[in-house]
């Protein structure tokens, strides 16, 4: 079982927490950062990476692949589509390696 809970975070977390997680940015009820890439068959490269640390935190973002970018969107079903710890740990396992 994971360590870090699936509750939603107030805006005043959220606010605080953003500040530990760069590039990262809230729209709406998502934690979302775009990764720009030299080539196009890096991006897929790298969503395959984002998909490996989800299933190892066992919290899955959205990915969008485009033209030499990818975008991960993350928010937490279980509190009902609102941002959590869990988010803002895939956002800083994310952040470490890319």
């Amino acid at each position: 079982m994971s360590q870090f809970s699936y509750q939603a975070l107030s805006p005043e977390a959220i606010a605080e927490a953003l500040s530990g997680v760069p590039g990262w940015a809230v729209e709406g009820n998502k934690l979302v950062r775009t990764w720009t890439f030299e080539s196009y068959p890096q991006g897929p490269d790298w969503a395959v990476r984002v998909g490996e640390f989800a299933e190892a935190l066992n919290h899955h973002p959205d990915i969008l692949i485009g033209y030499c970018r990818v975008t991960v969107s993350t928010t937490t079903h279980d509190a009902g589509n609102q941002i959590s710890e869990m988010d803002f740990e895939l956002a800083r396992r994310l952040n470490a390696v890319g």
